[in-house]
């Protein structure tokens, strides 16, 4: 991509100019307090201009309002993905898909990278030793769902994994490593990597082992949530396809949750995933990457410290993801990532964008920044003597602030200044939105009520408020997410899984899996032993067979291997001893039968 294909971002507006426009790949970084215009100033005009894929982190859902509908009519594939969101309207993004398009060899490090962002490295010694087993066991179990046919690989599996279903975790997984070593199963044998994981994790002492596990449940509690397990249960975009093609990714949390540190440990695994898969290619090593993906986010410091972003903001922009951020103070950045990365993140900014400050602080910091100049000043003397009168007239060069800290307050709160590398700091205006046809002209393109006004008629912001964030007319339209099913069968299948001695109620036969029947083998053993003949006619249950009339046979006698493609229940004229056999081996028979004359009647 050449230097003047590059994007720009607008970053202030010219009374004389118009937009003031920053191409390349350097970020923006935007640093002004709360109500002070940074959402309808810079946030909202670059939503409504900037042509390649975004990113944008919003807290109140206001920016997808705004702009989701006409980015969408503007060539973007559009999501919001509102994990939280009470009404269920959201898009999906299950971590885990992205791991399974990549070969095979390469999956084991991306499940790694997932679990470093829940359980990270980076802690004090006890902490880590706990976090490192909390992945083993992470590791194990995602393997156990991903080599067990028709289980889900989510979050909120792996959870209900760990809680042993009913039964403690050591005896809940070791049932799991015997089963999947027998010969006797259909279910394919587990890789040595799941059981080495697996045993890695048996293997501690028993003081040890609940420590683990209660490391391994704490940040992800959150799945416990039906909305988020929906939410995260599958994905309606890949992040991976942010550079290929044009994309709009509104990440809407409410401003509560991400006060949280569920709800921030869960932002921090969506932008650790968007940025490390978009990290392992160069565009000049790859023509499908086209786009420059820009990371715009508004109150950045709120979901608290995303690793992934201080790590990397060094050198994200070669991979063509932007930064734009937004924050409230530059203490606030400090307080979150630490003096040093603070300066780190703030220095990778190409431009800032200074709005009148509030404290004196900021106004003393932003008058240094801005530098001094050399003021000519004039002075004149006179001399009375008793002869004569003369006068005299000097220049000397004083050091002066480009703009004193009083100045930068009483600067007026629709101007800013915007600095550059490069460049002297420039004077301009914020570019609000609401003021400036270009932007009401597209803003028109979506919403009935605002184009009704006239063509040379500028909206009040009232108006605007009304059209798009009360009747909602600039947004797109959202799925739904059936995140009640979530919740319905939840207290069914606790039921199920809690007590494998109990009979099975009705209700619960409807979301009953193979996978929730923890002895089941015991079961198939004992039907076995019982009926020599329950694998032939388990075959005929399965299988659409026609029926035929034959001859009553004697129940003194063995069944001939030959007769089995005739039988019918008619035929036994010892049934009920036969069901009192199994009923008295398997507590669940009649349950079970339940379901296949079901599964029979569907498949007929």
């Amino acid at each position: 991509m050449s230097q003047k294909a590059y994007p720009g971002l607008i970053v202030g507006w010219h009374p004389q100019l118009g937009p003031l426009i920053y191409h390349g790949q350097q970020g923006v970084l935007l640093a002004a307090g709360t109500r002070s215009g940074k959402g309808v100033g810079f946030v909202i005009p670059n939503l409504l201009n900037y042509p390649h894929s975004v990113v944008q982190l919003d807290v109140k859902e206001e920016n997808f309002k705004y702009t989701s509908l006409y980015r969408q009519r503007n060539g973007q594939e559009v999501y919001l993905w509102a994990p939280f969101s009470e009404t269920g309207h959201t898009h999906c993004w299950n971590v885990f898909d992205a791991v399974w398009q990549r070969p095979e060899h390469l999956q084991i490090g991306d499940i790694m990278s997932i679990g470093d962002a829940l359980y990270p490295a980076k802690v004090e010694p006890r902490a880590r030793f706990f976090n490192d087993n909390a992945r083993s066991l992470f590791l194990g179990l995602t393997l156990y769902l991903r080599e067990t046919p028709g289980m889900p690989v989510t979050l909120g599996e792996i959870l209900r994994q760990s809680s042993g279903k009913g039964k403690p975790i050591k005896e809940y997984l070791k049932g799991i490593l015997e089963a999947r070593t027998r010969t006797d199963t259909d279910l394919p044998p587990l890789t040595w990597r799941c059981l080495d994981a697996l045993n890695r994790f048996l293997n501690q002492p028993e003081t040890t082992l609940g420590n683990v596990l209660s490391t391994f449940n704490a940040p992800l509690q959150i799945f416990t949530d039906p909305v988020v397990e929906a939410a995260t249960s599958k994905s309606d975009f890949d992040l991976a396809d942010v550079r290929k093609r044009r994309m709009t990714i509104y990440v809407g949390i409410a401003p509560g949750k991400l006060a949280e540190a569920s709800a921030q440990l869960l932002v921090n695994l969506f932008y650790s995933q968007l940025v490390n898969v978009n990290l392992r290619e160069l565009p000049a090593d790859n023509p499908e990457l086209k786009y420059q993906c820009l990371l715009l986010n508004d109150e950045f410091t709120a979901p608290g410290k995303i690793e992934i972003i201080a790590q990397a903001n060094g050198y994200m922009a070669g991979y063509d993801l932007r930064l734009a951020t937004v924050i409230q103070t530059v203490a606030q950045a400090t307080e979150v990532y630490g003096e040093q990365g603070a300066r780190t993140l703030i220095t990778n900014h190409g431009s800032h964008l200074l709005y009148p400050p509030r404290e004196q602080k900021d106004a003393n910091e932003y008058s240094e920044m801005l530098g001094y100049f050399t003021a000519i000043a004039r002075s004149k003397s006179r001399n009375r003597g008793a002869k004569s009168n003369s006068t005299g007239e000097s220049e000397s060069g004083q050091k002066r602030a480009l703009m004193l800290p009083q100045e930068l307050k009483e600067m007026g709160q629709e101007k800013l200044i915007v600095t550059l590398e490069n460049c002297k700091p420039i004077q301009a205006e914020k570019a609000l939105f609401y003021k400036h046809k270009v932007f009401i002209d597209r803003l028109k393109e979506v919403s009935p009520s605002i184009a009704a006004l006239g063509e040379d008629v500028m909206p009040t912001k009232e108006q605007l408020e009304d059209a798009f964030l009360t009747r909602g007319e600039g947004s797109i339209e959202l799925p739904q997410v059936d995140f009640q099913a979530y919740w319905n069968a939840s207290p069914a299948q606790d039921a199920a899984q809690t007590d494998d001695s109990r009979p099975i109620e009705a209700d619960e036969l409807a979301i009953l899996q193979a996978s929730d029947i923890a002895n089941a083998d015991e079961i198939l053993l004992a039907m076995r032993q019982v009926m020599p003949e329950f694998d032939e006619v388990m075959a005929l249950v399965l299988r659409d067979t026609p029926r035929f009339d034959v001859p009553q046979v004697d129940d003194s006698r063995p069944v001939e291997p030959d007769e089995l493609s005739f039988l019918q229940a008619s035929d036994f004229t010892n049934e009920d001893e036969i069901t009192e056999a199994l009923c008295g081996a398997m507590p669940y028979f009649g349950e079970v039968m339940a379901i296949l004359n079901t599964a029979g009647a569907i498949a007929a």
